[in-house]
């Protein structure tokens, strides 16, 4: 799934070294799940309300990919997200 937030803030935290590390925080407009459905993998990273209320729109595996995957944009800042992402999990 692809999630969008439509309200709220929500925090990002990933598994580094044995531990939970938060790495980002999203507001309106940003999204997150993108990088799992790219790569048809799992996803790397847990992603927790931040405030009162979280409201986000979804979009399905297939409707992804069908709409979403032409996005030039969305691939260069997935690109970049998973880069750092690597270097968060490397120690870097």
């Amino acid at each position: 799934m692809f999630f969008i937030i439509v309200e709220g803030r929500a925090l990002v935290s990933i598994m580094s070294n044995g531990l939970m590390s938060n790495v980002a925080q999203l507001e309106s407009g940003q999204y997150f799940g993108e990088t799992a459905l790219i790569q048809n993998d799992v996803r790397n990273a847990t992603v927790t309300a931040n405030s009162a209320s979280l409201r986000c729109a979804v979009i399905s595996r297939e409707n992804f990919q069908k709409h979403i995957m032409a996005s030039t944009e969305l691939a260069e800042t997935t690109e970049k997200r998973r880069a750092l992402n690597l270097k968060i999990k490397s120690g870097e």
